[in-house]
């Protein structure tokens, strides 16, 4: 017996759900500098996008300061010391709420964060990327440019940028 036309049509959406609800595990790289803007865009993640089995991996960038008239081994220790303690803040106070145990952390010392996170995410094999946006007016972006404007401009992996405006749950 073969099912009616709206049965039909019901079984094939029931279906369609089923093929979304067990797609394949992604990779999410989640851009983080510590900012209340990052912090934002994780709960969004988490809230609206994440799916269970997502291997979500937090991306951080590190520019060495320019101008180093100090000792340059005490420098690297410092922004060493400081990624770790981002780490640490970001896995106990941003993660466990959500029971999120097993995101992984890289972190990329170098001059500029667009390029670095667009190379990680790449690098990584992310399907997803989501960073947040300070919000900058025109000309305090022109001016100080827009890491969010870069990644989306040069990657190649889907980008979703939660603005400043989201409300913070």
């Amino acid at each position: 017996m073969e099912a009616e036309p709206e049965q039909q049509q019901q079984i094939t959406a029931v279906s369609e759900k089923q093929k979304f609800d067990n797609s394949s595990s992604r990779v999410v790289a989640i851009a983080v500098d510590g900012g209340e803007q990052s912090k934002r865009a994780f709960d969004y993640f988490m809230r609206r996008l994440y799916r269970r089995g997502d291997h979500v991996t937090f991306l951080h960038v590190e520019a060495p300061p320019s101008g180093l008239w100090s000792d340059p081994s005490q420098v690297w220790h410092s922004i060493v010391a400081s990624a770790r303690q981002l780490e640490r803040k970001v896995t106990s106070d941003w993660c466990l709420p959500y029971n999120l145990t097993d995101a992984r952390w890289l972190c990329e010392y170098c001059g500029g964060p667009g390029p670095a996170i667009v190379k990680l995410a790449e690098d990584r094999g992310a399907d997803l990327l989501v960073m947040g946006s300070r919000g900058l007016g025109t000309v305090r972006r022109t001016v100080l440019g827009s890491v969010s404007a870069y990644v989306v401009h040069h990657s190649s992996v889907p980008v979703v940028v939660v603005p400043n405006t989201v409300p913070y749950y």
